[in-house]
């Protein structure tokens, strides 16, 4: 969950157990590498070229 809506639940729910499901931990982990890999290949080989 993110920041604010933990904050949020915290505020407004304080004794709820926060809980995240496997598909959106599993999303955010791979947003996570495909940005480092990006930025990995982007300083190694330079940004890509776009031809107008």
């Amino acid at each position: 969950m993110s920041g604010p809506y933990q904050v949020a639940y915290d505020r407004v729910l304080p004794h709820a157990c926060q809980v995240a499901d496997p598909f959106h931990v599993v999303r955010l982990a791979n947003r996570c590498v495909d940005l480092v890999r990006r930025r990995v290949q982007n300083e190694t080989l330079g940004a890509p070229r776009t031809e107008t």
